[in-house]
């Protein structure tokens, strides 16, 4: 591996970082929807969040996890947080993956309040609170994030590629991908 890519037991401190960060990141969806972003336990908690990951920062400018529908990964494709592992009823990150969020980095600097945008957004797309035009990643886009860097996929699937959907309309083809993001497996 590179001489800077951590291994053994390096890479086993960095996965707990990032899934503690992240069951910490599940609590604090669920503080959003009891409470507005402006509100003081919002921000207060963010701020906790924040801090949470000094830590990892101490060796790290950025933290960078791949989107699955239910799983998080590492830069190095090891999962770190599962869906069986979340403490909330739906997977958080199944809606933004389905939607064409394929990663993010966090970095050293980020602001609260971008982290706060952030979720945000990915609690709506998760709730389905956005309106039926839009999904996860034209919210993350409007909300024109200065640090926090997004990697998503448009289009990864074409109802009209034939090669994919044999003689299938449209509609049939629509049905079909949805019938598989029901159930992944």
């Amino acid at each position: 591996p590179p001489q800077d890519e951590p291994v053994g037991e390096e890479r086993q401190r960095i996965k707990k970082q990032m899934n503690t960060f992240f069951h910490t990141v599940d609590k604090f969806v669920l503080l959003l929807r009891v409470y507005p972003t402006g509100h003081p336990l919002v921000e207060n908690f963010a701020v906790s969040m924040i801090q949470q990951l000094r830590e990892y920062f101490k060796q790290h400018d950025t933290m960078y996890v791949r989107v699955k529908a239910t799983e998080l990964l590492t830069e190095w494709d090891e999962p770190f947080f599962t869906r069986q592992e979340s403490e909330r009823e739906h997977f958080l990150w199944y809606i933004p993956s389905i939607d064409g969020l394929v990663g993010f980095e966090i970095p050293k600097s980020v602001p609260v309040k971008e982290m706060v945008k952030f979720l945000s957004a990915i609690s709506k797309a998760n709730s389905r609170e956005l309106p039926i035009d839009d999904d996860t990643i034209t919210i993350l886009w409007d909300y024109d994030l200065q640090h926090i860097q997004i990697h998503a996929i448009e289009n990864y699937l074409s109802a009209d590629d034939s090669t994919l959907f044999d003689d299938m309309d449209g509609a049939e083809a629509l049905v079909t991908i949805m019938g598989a993001v029901i159930d992944p497996d």
